[in-house]
């Protein structure tokens, strides 16, 4: 029942289009391949979006009340604490986890949004949640626990993460 999808090493972004269109199940679920959310993240969204059947996208966030880190690098959880508490302007502080991978989304929902979702980037996850809401699709937040998987302190936040979202955020009008 699994399914390789190649990408050419073409972004995260584009990775995630490829995986989404080529999915059968009625429900998808993204998260890291390090698994720093664990399976029991996974089963949670995937609850959560049984149980109520008015929400298309649920968002894992270890950032909102409930939500923990466990051994992320002090530097790192401020970054992306930060980075996500900024981020959230463009969605009316509506949601702390803006950036964030995991994320489970109804097939039938995304599937005619994904052709208008043009990043290939981190980005992505900040586009796919504004295309929901611009579509009018009910969004959601449920407290997850991230539990820090690199061996070093993992790869430094990039100059051009950083810019590429504070550009989605100077262009955004709101949703």
């Amino acid at each position: 029942r699994a399914k390789l999808v190649r990408n050419s090493h073409r972004g995260r972004g584009a990775a995630l289009r490829a995986g989404m269109a080529a999915a059968t199940g009625d429900v998808l679920v993204t998260v890291d391949a390090d698994l720093s959310y664990g399976p029991e993240e996974i089963r949670k969204l995937y609850a959560h979006l049984k149980a109520h059947p008015e929400c298309d996208l649920v968002i894992g966030s270890c950032w909102m009340p409930g939500g923990s880190v466990e051994g992320v690098p002090p530097f790192r959880a401020w970054v992306s604490r930060t980075g996500n508490w900024v981020l959230s302007h463009a969605f009316h502080g509506r949601f702390h986890t803006t950036t964030g991978v995991l994320r489970g989304y109804r097939k039938k929902k995304i599937g005619p949004l994904l052709p208008s979702v043009v990043s290939d980037g981190k980005e992505f996850h900040l586009e796919v949640l504004d295309r929901a809401l611009q579509a009018g699709q009910e969004a959601r937040e449920i407290p997850a626990t991230l539990v820090w998987k690199r061996d070093g302190g993992g790869r430094p936040v990039s100059v051009r993460t950083i810019l590429s979202h504070l550009g989605f955020l100077a262009t955004h009008r709101g949703t």
